[in-house]
């Protein structure tokens, strides 16, 4: 069920916020290299810093990918993060409902969906990267199956009023209606959906070959090792940004005819957000007050 409560953002608003985002990059970037955390730009960024030379102009978010052995080192930098105004936010976080990594702007506040009562602020996100020699099917299968494991776990974060189930009662699919149940009763269940896809994704942390995905990521999408590996440097809104030295087949597999603009209609955020405050962190019962 999408909140109905999204705001408009106004072009002040998202200039800044843009602004915040570039500087989010730009300390993470740097942050990457002083640990030897090799990452590189993936999805909408790559499509940006190819066809636009830097943001898409209709995005609001930057795509990084991590090989998963970086990715794990990096979340047990929080404490340093923390020094420096920025945080690290995982699946390990209690009541974060992503299965990636969000580096963040810790003087910021964002709540995206007002049905799952988390805070963050202005991100970078960071996808873990796998590594397999399966067939392209057998890696599907994986990442539907990470994927479902995930969706399970977070069906028991969503928190929903006795109000938005009377009003939105006769406008719901089967799986919301599910997610609905399950924010009510099978809150218990929440550990043990958590340890299952954790389980899950230990089986394939230390896998080898010369294929790679992010195994909740793009199913079906799956890439050559190579791309994420044999990469170069190109300029994105002033920086330089790591991208696949093979970025034509990359983008091609993701999206067909990537210098072809989208219909107008497209050339939208696909983002929620319920709130945002640019200027300092709002806990969440503050946050509802003002609401």
């Amino acid at each position: 069920m999408d909140s109905v409560d999204r705001i408009e953002v106004s072009d002040t608003l998202r200039q800044e916020y843009r602004k915040l985002l570039l500087q989010a990059l730009s300390f993470s970037i740097k942050f990457f290299k002083r640990h030897n955390l090799h990452y590189v730009a993936c999805g909408g960024t790559v499509l940006g810093a190819i066809r636009h030379k830097g943001l898409i102009p209709w995005d609001d978010d930057i795509d990084l990918y991590m090989p998963r052995n970086d990715y794990e080192k990096l979340l047990r930098l929080n404490d340093e993060l923390n020094s420096e105004g920025y945080e690290v936010i995982s699946h390990y976080n209690d009541g974060y409902y992503l299965p990636f990594a969000k580096i963040v702007n810790k003087n910021t506040t964002i709540w995206e969906r007002k049905e799952l009562p988390f805070v963050f602020g202005v991100f970078v996100d960071v996808f873990p990267l796998d590594f397999f020699d399966d067939t392209v099917a057998e890696i599907t299968s994986i990442q539907n199956k990470g994927y479902a494991l995930f969706s399970k776990y977070v069906s028991t974060l969503y928190k929903y009023s006795f109000g938005d189930l009377i009003t939105s009662l006769f406008n719901l699919s089967k799986s919301e209606l599910i997610n609905i149940f399950e924010s009510f009763f099978v809150s218990a269940f929440r550990k043990r959906r958590l340890k299952a896809f954790n389980d899950f994704l230990e089986i394939y942390k230390n896998g080898t070959g010369d294929k790679c995905v992010c195994i909740t990521q793009w199913a079906g999408k799956v890439f050559k090792r190579e791309w994420f590996e044999d990469t170069i440097e190109v300029p994105f809104e002033g920086m330089d940004i790591v991208i696949p030295s093979d970025y034509d087949d990359y983008l091609k597999l993701l999206y067909g005819d990537y210098m072809t603009l989208p219909p107008i209609e497209n050339r939208v955020s696909q983002h929620f957000l319920y709130y945002v405050n640019l200027k300092e962190r709002i806990k969440i019962e503050d946050i509802r007050s003002l609401k």
